[in-house]
């Protein structure tokens, strides 16, 4: 079985290198191509040598032992759609909330090949970031810390950043004092902008807006907020004005 990722899409060729390494991982794409020695698939050769042609000797007993291996991939419908599906969530968490991703399949023979299509769309830029913290104390220590943050305006959006920033976050309060502060406790909210100019306000991400010049890139705003309410008072470090 052969497999192989086409990108479409408002990238450029560097982009799309690192998609398509990315969409091509054994993470992404469950079913990989069986691999090649010296340009052939020699262990899926042995394979067959043991279970079809019953090699025994000892020559092939050595040959034939399970390390030297490999059953031969076999194309299967219902892992290529779960490819598909991670591959879109991928994607998604990488900012492009308008990527499709379709597969195609063919027969040689024996031999099953897929293609996966891949059409990014464009990706969607952080226009501004704000923040939502009551607690005066704590606001105070994220703005102290706001120049070491790692979401930056005007540069894609990437779920992990998001992940990273919740991270740093937490450890930056509980330096503070609060020593018991839980990552829980931070909330994003990413919002897109222009909801009226989609289809469904329910999914905005469903249909990308027509009035987007060729070379615009869609935005959105984060809101970072720490919820008081579920910080329990005995976490507060009591030297903080509140």
């Amino acid at each position: 079985m052969n497999t192989d990722v086409e990108i479409s899409g408002t990238v450029n060729s560097t982009e799309k290198n690192n998609l398509k390494n990315d969409l091509t991982s054994r993470s992404l794409m469950l079913q990989q191509p069986n691999r090649k020695f010296l340009g052939t698939r020699l262990k899926v050769w042995l394979y067959n040598q043991k279970n079809y042609e019953k090699k025994s000797n000892w020559f092939w007993n050595l040959m034939l032992s399970e390390r030297n291996l490999e059953a031969p991939v076999i194309y299967d419908s219902v892992r290529t759609k779960e490819s598909m599906e991670r591959m879109v969530a991928y994607l998604h968490n990488q900012g492009y909330f308008y990527a499709t991703v379709q597969s195609r399949q063919s027969e040689h023979g024996q031999k099953a090949s897929v293609t996966y299509d891949v059409n990014t769309g464009k990706n969607f830029i952080v226009r501004k970031i704000t923040y939502d913290i009551p607690d005066t104390a704590i606001a105070r220590v994220v703005k102290e810390g706001e120049k070491l943050s790692l979401l930056k305006t005007d540069v894609p959006y990437k779920a992990s950043d998001l992940s990273s920033e919740r991270e740093r976050l937490m450890r930056l309060i509980r330096d503070a004092g609060y020593y018991k502060f839980n990552r829980d406790l931070v909330v994003f909210t990413v919002d897109t902008l222009n909801k009226s100019l989609f289809v469904d306000p329910l999914n905005p991400f469903e249909v990308m807006p027509s009035v987007l010049r060729a070379d615009e890139k869609p935005t959105l705003d984060i809101e970072v907020a720490i919820v008081p309410r579920r910080i329990p008072p005995a976490i507060r470090r009591n030297s903080f004005p509140q």
